[in-house]
């Protein structure tokens, strides 16, 4: 999927935090051991993504229509994300993968939208993705 603007790219990357977010919260629910926790922690997490990346947007209104943005796509898997089931399994590999692949779509599209503020944003959440995949990388499988 082509995301040609700045306003593209925000309701891409909030449309991600929040399926991530309901499927962690699906997880904490069908797990009993410490990966409960995680995935309870990554979906608390993921709510307070949601709500930064819905005030950059807010603020940064103007410069949505100012910004041309070329050679950025959606990878299909995580285009699939809207249609995947948000409470079947998600082991902890595959969370880690997503949450790598989406490291690397927030890097690109800071790259990309060249606003200060909304790069910086993006930037803060791909490091935050890194993060989130070592901690799912510790869970056991």
């Amino acid at each position: 999927m082509e995301l040609g603007t700045f306003a593209a790219i925000f309701e891409a990357a909030i449309a991600l935090e929040e399926n991530l977010s309901r499927r962690y919260q699906a997880q904490s629910e069908r797990q009993t051991d410490a990966a409960a926790q995680v995935y309870r922690e990554l979906a608390q997490d993921g709510e307070r993504r949601l709500s930064q990346l819905e005030r950059v947007r807010r603020e940064t209104v103007t410069e949505m229509i100012l910004v041309p943005i070329t050679d950025l796509t959606l990878g299909e898997d995580l285009a699939a994300l809207s249609t995947t089931d948000p409470t079947g399994p998600l082991p902890p590999a595959q969370a880690q993968a997503l949450e790598e692949r989406i490291h690397r779509f927030y890097q690109e599209a800071a790259a990309k939208i060249g606003q200060d503020e909304a790069a910086r944003a993006l930037r803060r959440l791909a490091q935050g993705n890194a993060r989130r995949a070592r901690q799912l990388a510790a869970l056991p499988e």
